[in-house]
């Protein structure tokens, strides 16, 4: 989305604003000033501290601690994982993979969530969640004392989730168009990707499973999130009504995300290799259903489910669906300086460049995604690359056919090592 040089220079004012307030009541380090503004992006908060350093607003030496810290210095340690899960095994989730625009709470919003929907229900309730797996780990791990059901679009999640959790807890249903389940919730817990046609589904879906009297606990994109949110926001605001719930309140910043692999990997690329993990949140709206509603379901684009994937060491690798035959070279092409695009956002225009994109957000460019695939696929499997393409052919490779699956599969195993890595950096924090 593009928006106007005015708009743009609002936000910038309006974090401007924020962050010289902050400095102003003696908070200096940049990971201060940062958790204390709504949902800013770290880029967009460093930029606001540079520019109040070049107006004469605040002391250039806060900028150079600043960019010390997040090249140089170390992230805060999360002190919010529990050191005890009531003689439970933490339950480790999936990968987030940055197409599915996932995001997950961290232990604190997690386990507010699941007090919250206690106090709002009766032990014989029923609670749904639409999008917040990792709520369901917390309750699954502290023996929770409701009926909480999941409704997941995600086949990887589901399945890691579905082997562990009580029968009937985990329905894999993607709430923007599959048929719904026939369940009456007390509470509704809603985590939608911050875009309008994704508020509209899944509040939507929320209506539909929300009994008379009931809640929905809804999280909400902060004022910083990027321009014209308060906008935004009344338009979901609108929505809800028109589906039947009216705002009871909004208590903001409340609920903190665990910055995913992909995120961390963004920053990195932009040079910000030093944040805290949990500076992203969201409000928590909670909103009670007063009325039936026949709004009809929204249409609901797909522009981005035309994937498939593969897991290799933990590492999910998505490849763009197309239809194209026989063999051409399976080679990883850079589209972006290191491979990893330096951004989280939908309406990057690199991301429709990419047709192999892995969960650490490295994007690449392929002639045959399907070829790579299978590449992916025989290592993951300990098999032999040559002989899953001659498979996939129905023929036998030539000489420079095999040196290029070759040089492919040496690309790949690279690239997983360092996802590899990552990914159990990241799992050492309990996620």
């Amino acid at each position: 989305m593009k928006y106007s040089k005015i708009e743009q220079d609002r936000f910038e004012q309006f974090i401007d604003g924020l962050s010289l307030a902050a400095v102003r009541k003696g908070i200096r380090s940049f990971d201060r000033i940062l958790l204390g503004l709504p949902g800013v992006y770290p880029t967009q908060a460093l930029a606001s501290v540079q520019r109040l350093v070049s107006q004469g607003e605040i002391s250039e030496e806060i900028w150079t601690d600043a960019v010390t810290q997040t090249r140089y210095g170390r992230c805060p340690e999360n002190p919010l994982v529990p050191s005890a899960l009531g003689g439970k095994v933490r339950v480790s989730l999936p990968l987030p993979h940055p197409l599915d625009y996932d995001w997950r709470f961290g232990d604190r919003s997690s386990f507010h969530l699941l007090r919250k929907c206690e106090e709002l229900t009766d032990p014989e309730d029923c609670i749904a969640l639409l999008g917040s797996p990792s709520v369901l780990a917390r309750a699954f791990e502290r023996g929770y004392n409701r009926r909480i059901i999941l409704l997941e679009g995600n086949i990887e999640v589901t399945d890691c989730l579905s082997s562990i959790a009580p029968h009937g807890s985990v329905i894999s249903c993607d709430v923007t168009g599959d048929k719904l389940p026939d369940i009456s919730a007390k509470a509704v817990m809603c985590d939608p990707p911050w875009y309008m046609e994704h508020f509209k589904s899944f509040l939507w879906a929320a209506s539909r499973l929300c009994t008379a009297g009931g809640y929905l606990l809804l999280s909400a994109p902060p004022d910083g999130t990027r321009p014209n949110i308060r906008k935004e926001w009344a338009e979901v605001l609108n929505w809800a009504s028109q589906l039947g719930f009216d705002l009871l309140s909004v208590d903001n910043g409340r609920l903190p995300y665990v910055s995913p692999p992909f995120e961390r990997n963004a920053l990195r690329a932009e040079g910000l290799h030093h944040v805290p993990h949990e500076w992203r949140c969201s409000n928590l709206a909670l909103f009670v259903k007063k009325r039936r509603s026949k709004v009809p379901r929204p249409s609901m684009c797909n522009s981005e489910n035309n994937w498939s994937e593969e897991v290799f060491q933990g590492v999910r690798v998505r490849f763009r669906k197309n239809d194209r035959r026989g063999f051409r070279d399976p080679r990883l092409k850079s589209i972006v300086p290191g491979d990893v695009l330096p951004s989280v956002s939908r309406w990057d225009d690199r991301r429709k460049r990419a047709d192999v994109w892995t969960s650490g957000n490295r994007i690449f460019q392929c002639d045959q995604p399907e070829l790579i695939r299978n590449i992916v696929w025989s290592l993951a499997s300990g098999r032999s690359p040559q002989d899953e393409v001659l498979r996939h052919l129905g023929r036998a490779l030539t000489e420079i056919e095999n040196s290029l699956v070759e040089e492919a599969s040496e690309q790949v195993k690279n690239i997983m090592n360092i996802e590899w890595e990552e990914c159990e950096n990241y799992r050492k924090e309990g996620l």
